[in-house]
Protein backbone atom coordinates (compact mmCIF):
# COMPACT_ATOMS: atom_id res chain seq x y z
CA UNK A 1 0.00 0.00 0.00
CA UNK A 2 1.25 3.36 -1.08
CA UNK A 3 1.86 5.43 2.07
CA UNK A 4 3.08 8.83 0.32
CA UNK A 5 1.34 12.39 0.59
CA UNK A 6 0.93 11.77 4.13
CA UNK A 7 0.63 14.66 6.35
CA UNK A 8 3.03 14.84 9.51
CA UNK A 9 0.49 14.42 11.71
CA UNK A 10 -0.66 11.19 10.11
CA UNK A 11 3.11 10.11 9.93
CA UNK A 12 3.24 10.68 13.23
CA UNK A 13 -0.03 8.58 14.40
CA UNK A 14 1.43 5.75 12.14
CA UNK A 15 4.47 5.51 13.78
CA UNK A 16 2.15 5.14 17.28
CA UNK A 17 0.38 3.37 15.81
CA UNK A 18 2.80 0.59 14.40
CA UNK A 19 4.50 1.07 17.93
CA UNK A 20 1.35 0.21 19.55
CA UNK A 21 1.10 -3.00 16.93
CA UNK A 22 4.18 -4.14 18.09
CA UNK A 23 3.96 -3.67 21.39
CA UNK A 24 0.78 -5.81 21.47
CA UNK A 25 0.99 -7.99 18.89
CA UNK A 26 -2.04 -7.18 16.98
CA UNK A 27 -3.21 -5.51 14.16
CA UNK A 28 -6.13 -4.31 16.15
CA UNK A 29 -6.14 -0.92 17.32
CA UNK A 30 -7.96 0.50 20.50
CA UNK A 31 -8.14 4.29 20.44
CA UNK A 32 -8.20 4.40 24.12
CA UNK A 33 -5.10 2.40 24.39
CA UNK A 34 -3.38 3.91 21.61
CA UNK A 35 -3.98 7.80 23.53
CA UNK A 36 -3.21 6.30 26.48
CA UNK A 37 0.06 4.49 25.58
CA UNK A 38 1.34 7.03 22.44
CA UNK A 39 -0.26 10.28 22.59
CA UNK A 40 3.08 12.52 24.03
CA UNK A 41 5.12 10.78 21.32
CA UNK A 42 2.55 11.15 18.79
CA UNK A 43 2.73 15.13 19.31
CA UNK A 44 6.22 15.54 19.73
CA UNK A 45 6.39 13.55 16.31
CA UNK A 46 3.50 16.02 14.68
CA UNK A 47 4.86 18.92 16.34
CA UNK A 48 1.97 20.29 17.12
CA UNK A 49 -0.18 19.47 20.32
CA UNK A 50 -3.25 21.98 19.48
CA UNK A 51 -6.12 22.66 22.02
CA UNK A 52 -8.09 19.38 21.98
CA UNK A 53 -4.75 16.87 21.05
CA UNK A 54 -7.33 13.70 21.54
CA UNK A 55 -9.96 15.24 18.74
CA UNK A 56 -6.65 15.64 16.56
CA UNK A 57 -5.98 12.21 16.84
CA UNK A 58 -9.29 11.34 16.03
CA UNK A 59 -9.76 13.54 13.13
CA UNK A 60 -6.32 12.44 11.58
CA UNK A 61 -7.50 8.18 12.57
CA UNK A 62 -10.10 8.96 10.14
CA UNK A 63 -8.36 10.36 7.55
CA UNK A 64 -6.57 7.32 7.78
CA UNK A 65 -9.22 4.99 7.44
CA UNK A 66 -10.43 7.28 4.14
CA UNK A 67 -6.73 6.05 2.53
CA UNK A 68 -7.53 2.61 3.85
CA UNK A 69 -4.48 2.10 6.32
CA UNK A 70 -7.07 1.80 8.74
CA UNK A 71 -10.22 -0.07 8.61
CA UNK A 72 -13.33 0.71 11.56
CA UNK A 73 -14.46 -3.10 12.81
CA UNK A 74 -16.49 -2.19 15.96
CA UNK A 75 -16.69 0.74 18.37
CA UNK A 76 -13.23 2.35 19.18
CA UNK A 77 -11.41 -0.24 17.33
CA UNK A 78 -9.13 -0.17 13.73
CA UNK A 79 -8.10 -2.73 11.99
CA UNK A 80 -4.20 -1.33 10.32
CA UNK A 81 -4.35 -2.85 6.97
CA UNK A 82 -0.99 -1.00 5.35
CA UNK A 83 0.43 -4.73 4.56
CA UNK A 84 -0.91 -8.14 4.26
CA UNK A 85 -2.28 -9.80 7.95
CA UNK A 86 -1.30 -13.58 8.17
CA UNK A 87 -3.73 -15.43 9.02
CA UNK A 88 -2.19 -17.59 11.68
CA UNK A 89 -0.57 -15.07 13.70
CA UNK A 90 -3.76 -13.53 15.06
CA UNK A 91 -7.36 -15.10 15.91
CA UNK A 92 -9.14 -12.22 14.35
CA UNK A 93 -13.44 -11.25 14.54
CA UNK A 94 -15.12 -11.91 11.84
CA UNK A 95 -15.74 -8.54 10.90
CA UNK A 96 -11.77 -7.80 10.83
CA UNK A 97 -11.40 -10.76 8.76
CA UNK A 98 -13.94 -9.62 6.13
CA UNK A 99 -12.06 -6.37 6.09
CA UNK A 100 -9.03 -7.79 5.69
CA UNK A 101 -10.30 -10.09 2.44
CA UNK A 102 -12.09 -6.96 0.79
CA UNK A 103 -8.94 -5.24 0.94
CA UNK A 104 -7.06 -8.17 -0.15
CA UNK A 105 -4.74 -8.08 2.69
CA UNK A 106 -5.43 -11.59 4.18
CA UNK A 107 -2.78 -13.97 3.61
CA UNK A 108 -3.50 -17.86 4.66
CA UNK A 109 -0.11 -19.75 4.30
CA UNK A 110 -0.10 -23.35 2.35
CA UNK A 111 2.48 -24.91 5.31
CA UNK A 112 1.92 -28.03 6.66
CA UNK A 113 1.06 -27.64 10.51
CA UNK A 114 -0.12 -29.72 13.40
CA UNK A 115 -1.03 -27.33 15.36
CA UNK A 116 -4.83 -27.00 16.16
CA UNK A 117 -4.85 -22.94 17.53
CA UNK A 118 -3.66 -22.47 13.89
CA UNK A 119 -5.77 -24.84 11.82
CA UNK A 120 -8.79 -23.29 13.31
CA UNK A 121 -7.90 -19.83 12.39
CA UNK A 122 -6.98 -21.17 8.81
CA UNK A 123 -10.50 -22.66 8.70
CA UNK A 124 -11.79 -19.88 9.85
CA UNK A 125 -10.16 -17.25 6.98
CA UNK A 126 -10.95 -19.90 4.53
CA UNK A 127 -14.73 -19.95 5.67
CA UNK A 128 -14.77 -16.42 5.58
CA UNK A 129 -13.22 -16.09 1.96
CA UNK A 130 -15.57 -18.58 1.06
CA UNK A 131 -18.63 -16.47 2.21
CA UNK A 132 -17.17 -13.35 0.25
CA UNK A 133 -16.83 -15.24 -3.28
CA UNK A 134 -20.53 -17.15 -3.00
CA UNK A 135 -22.36 -13.53 -2.07
CA UNK A 136 -19.53 -11.78 -4.59
CA UNK A 137 -21.05 -13.80 -7.30
CA UNK A 138 -24.97 -13.70 -5.83
CA UNK A 139 -24.53 -16.98 -4.36
CA UNK A 140 -24.68 -18.56 -7.63
CA UNK A 141 -22.14 -20.89 -9.79
CA UNK A 142 -20.60 -17.89 -12.68
CA UNK A 143 -20.60 -20.39 -15.38
CA UNK A 144 -24.30 -21.80 -14.64
CA UNK A 145 -27.49 -21.48 -12.77
CA UNK A 146 -26.58 -24.09 -9.69
CA UNK A 147 -27.59 -22.40 -6.12
CA UNK A 148 -27.40 -24.84 -4.06
CA UNK A 149 -24.84 -23.44 -1.50
CA UNK A 150 -23.56 -27.80 -1.22
CA UNK A 151 -22.48 -27.59 -4.44
CA UNK A 152 -21.02 -24.29 -4.48
CA UNK A 153 -17.04 -23.55 -3.75
CA UNK A 154 -14.87 -20.73 -4.07
CA UNK A 155 -12.46 -21.92 -6.62
CA UNK A 156 -8.79 -20.68 -6.94
CA UNK A 157 -7.30 -19.66 -10.46
CA UNK A 158 -3.81 -20.24 -9.58
CA UNK A 159 -3.44 -22.66 -6.97
CA UNK A 160 -1.52 -21.09 -3.47
CA UNK A 161 1.34 -23.22 -3.86
CA UNK A 162 2.23 -22.17 -7.14
CA UNK A 163 1.83 -18.50 -6.56
CA UNK A 164 2.21 -17.59 -2.55
CA UNK A 165 1.23 -13.67 -3.39
CA UNK A 166 -1.91 -14.83 -4.99
CA UNK A 167 -3.40 -16.33 -1.38
CA UNK A 168 -6.40 -14.54 0.17
CA UNK A 169 -6.31 -12.48 -3.30
CA UNK A 170 -10.21 -11.93 -4.15
CA UNK A 171 -8.92 -11.63 -7.87
CA UNK A 172 -7.91 -15.22 -7.90
CA UNK A 173 -11.04 -16.40 -6.70
CA UNK A 174 -14.33 -17.19 -8.34
CA UNK A 175 -17.42 -18.77 -7.34
CA UNK A 176 -18.13 -22.22 -9.07
CA UNK A 177 -20.09 -25.39 -9.30
CA UNK A 178 -18.51 -28.27 -7.80
CA UNK A 179 -18.98 -29.86 -11.72
CA UNK A 180 -17.62 -26.66 -12.99
CA UNK A 181 -14.98 -26.47 -10.70
CA UNK A 182 -13.70 -30.28 -11.62
CA UNK A 183 -13.42 -28.89 -15.32
CA UNK A 184 -11.42 -25.88 -14.54
CA UNK A 185 -9.02 -27.47 -11.98
CA UNK A 186 -8.38 -30.34 -14.71
CA UNK A 187 -8.05 -28.26 -17.56
CA UNK A 188 -10.99 -29.41 -19.38
CA UNK A 189 -12.50 -25.23 -19.49
CA UNK A 190 -10.22 -22.35 -19.03
CA UNK A 191 -10.94 -18.05 -19.30
CA UNK A 192 -10.04 -15.64 -21.74
CA UNK A 193 -8.99 -12.61 -20.30
CA UNK A 194 -12.34 -11.23 -21.65
CA UNK A 195 -14.03 -13.96 -19.48
CA UNK A 196 -15.47 -15.82 -22.51
CA UNK A 197 -14.45 -19.81 -21.85
CA UNK A 198 -12.60 -21.90 -23.47
CA UNK A 199 -12.77 -25.56 -24.38
CA UNK A 200 -10.83 -28.51 -24.70
CA UNK A 201 -12.42 -31.63 -26.76
CA UNK A 202 -13.12 -34.67 -24.83
CA UNK A 203 -14.92 -38.07 -25.55
CA UNK A 204 -17.40 -38.14 -22.46
CA UNK A 205 -20.99 -37.24 -23.51
CA UNK A 206 -20.97 -35.59 -19.78
CA UNK A 207 -18.23 -33.30 -19.80
CA UNK A 208 -19.52 -32.26 -23.10
CA UNK A 209 -22.31 -31.45 -21.89
CA UNK A 210 -21.06 -29.34 -18.86
CA UNK A 211 -18.88 -27.81 -21.10
CA UNK A 212 -21.75 -26.66 -23.01
CA UNK A 213 -23.52 -24.98 -20.16
CA UNK A 214 -20.76 -22.38 -19.81
CA UNK A 215 -20.29 -20.31 -22.10
CA UNK A 216 -18.91 -16.94 -20.70
CA UNK A 217 -18.10 -16.32 -16.61
CA UNK A 218 -20.66 -13.68 -15.01
CA UNK A 219 -18.61 -10.79 -13.69
CA UNK A 220 -19.22 -10.43 -10.21
CA UNK A 221 -19.86 -7.58 -7.81
CA UNK A 222 -16.31 -6.86 -7.42
CA UNK A 223 -12.61 -8.19 -7.31
CA UNK A 224 -13.10 -9.34 -10.89
CA UNK A 225 -10.45 -12.43 -11.96
CA UNK A 226 -7.25 -11.05 -12.85
CA UNK A 227 -5.81 -11.45 -16.07
CA UNK A 228 -2.26 -12.27 -14.42
CA UNK A 229 -4.03 -15.06 -12.86
CA UNK A 230 -6.20 -16.72 -15.70
CA UNK A 231 -2.74 -16.22 -18.02
CA UNK A 232 -0.91 -18.78 -15.65
CA UNK A 233 -4.37 -20.80 -15.47
CA UNK A 234 -3.85 -21.30 -19.39
CA UNK A 235 -0.51 -21.97 -19.40
CA UNK A 236 -0.57 -24.60 -17.07
CA UNK A 237 -3.37 -26.24 -18.37
CA UNK A 238 -2.03 -26.61 -21.83
CA UNK A 239 -4.33 -23.82 -23.25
Amino acid sequence: MMLTNLTRWQHAALDGIHRFARRHKTRLIQRSGLIAEEMPTILIDAGSRGATPAQTLSRVLQELRRTGILHHVSRGVDLLLDEPIDIEREDLPEAALDAAIEHDQLRIRDVLTGDAQIMARRRKGQDRIRQFILNNYGRRCALCDVSDSDLLEASHIVPWSADPDAQGRLSNVVCLCQMHHALFETGYIALADNLCVLRKESQSAVVNFLQSTATRLRSPKSHPPAPVYLQQHRQRTGF
